[in-house]
């Protein structure tokens, strides 16, 4: 059986449109690096949703595989990271780590959030300072620390390791501690 031309023309068509469309994809949805924050004032949200500033930044620095978190965690795996990716994403975590100290704390005390995001703040300025500086062991180091001040806040601010007791994330389960 023979394929007519009008068949083969089609498949040319078929075939430019998706490259066309693929192409167009990653124009209109910029790698997270890029793309600016939308992380507005403390309190409700855009649109009236309710999201506060505090979430607003939890979910850019930590939801997710997208999230700068994950994104830093594996970049710096290498052995010789891409800095040119990292340095702009350090310098937005740094950004809105210090950002949230502006918020008022979803739990617990105002001294103790202002402790705790100060702390965080800190660690992601060292974090931020090391990638600028292609200082990898610092970097690493400064990574490890702020995962380690986001359990602390957690603990006070959320109710538990990873968040409120019986939600997502919360506690272990286990007998209390005594």
């Amino acid at each position: 059986m023979r394929k007519s031309p009008r068949h083969a023309l089609l498949l040319v068509v078929l075939v430019a449109v998706l490259l066309v469309a693929w192409g167009c994809k990653d124009k209109a949805n910029p790698p997270a690096s890029t793309q600016p924050s939308p992380i507005g004032p403390p309190g409700p949200g855009p649109g009236g949703s309710g999201e506060t500033a505090t979430k607003q930044i939890m979910v850019k620095v930590a939801k997710g595989p997208t999230s700068l978190n994950e994104m830093l965690k594996r970049e710096l795996q290498a052995d010789q990271p891409d800095w040119a990716t990292i340095q702009p994403q350090t310098a937005e975590y740094a950004r809105l780590a210090a950002d949230l100290g502006k918020a008022d704390p979803p739990k617990g005390s105002k001294e103790s959030w202002a402790k705790q995001t100060s702390a965080f703040s800190d660690s992601a300025t060292a974090l931020d300072k090391a990638a600028q500086s292609k200082d990898l062991p610092a970097a690493r180091t400064a990574q490890e620390k702020l995962g380690s001040s986001c359990m602390q806040c957690h603990r006070e601010h959320r109710g538990g390791p990873g968040g409120p007791p019986g939600g997502r994330g919360g506690p272990p389960p286990g007998p209390p501690p005594g």
